[in-house]
């Protein structure tokens, strides 16, 4: 049996604004360390290459550059990044969110909480980007989603 008093984990929680064109995911309410619990909610957004936070809520799609004062940015100081584009593909991403900025389908009156929310949102997104990586993955998270539905 090995024990270390030198060894030390990266925290996995970080800014999102501090990582471009990622996908992001934190608790719907509070945070990881103090007060998540496995049967809360997960509410899961988008970054921008300049660190903008993209998400969809019942609040409609809101847009949080890494400036802001609003309270939206400290909510996502503890999150967990879920993938990210290579640089390349920064201007794809950015072009392909901000058309999808001014779809209708991410008006505040058109979110539902079980079928047209923030996971819709950024599944949309991904199958409007096109980049072949995260279509895997967001097959592979449905079908485990679905599974455990069941």
């Amino acid at each position: 049996m090995l024990f270390s008093r030198d060894l030390m984990l990266p925290c996995p929680f970080v800014k999102a604004c501090q990582y471009p064109c990622s996908i992001v995911l934190r608790p719907s309410v509070g945070d990881f360390l103090r007060s998540f619990q496995n049967e809360n909610n997960l509410h899961i957004a988008l970054t921008t290459s300049n660190g903008t936070i993209v998400e969809f809520d019942v609040n409609g799609l809101a847009k949080s550059p890494p400036t802001s004062n609003a309270s939206t940015s400290n909510e996502w100081d503890q999150c967990l990044v879920i993938a990210q584009v290579p640089e390349p593909w920064y201007d794809r991403w950015d072009e392909v969110l901000e058309k999808s900025s001014f779809d209708p389908s991410w008006r505040k009156d058109m979110y539902q909480e079980d079928s047209h929310n923030c996971y819709t949102f950024v599944l949309n997104f991904l199958n409007e980007l096109e980049y072949e990586e995260f279509n895997d993955f967001c097959h592979d998270k449905y079908i485990l989603y679905a599974h455990a539905i069941q």
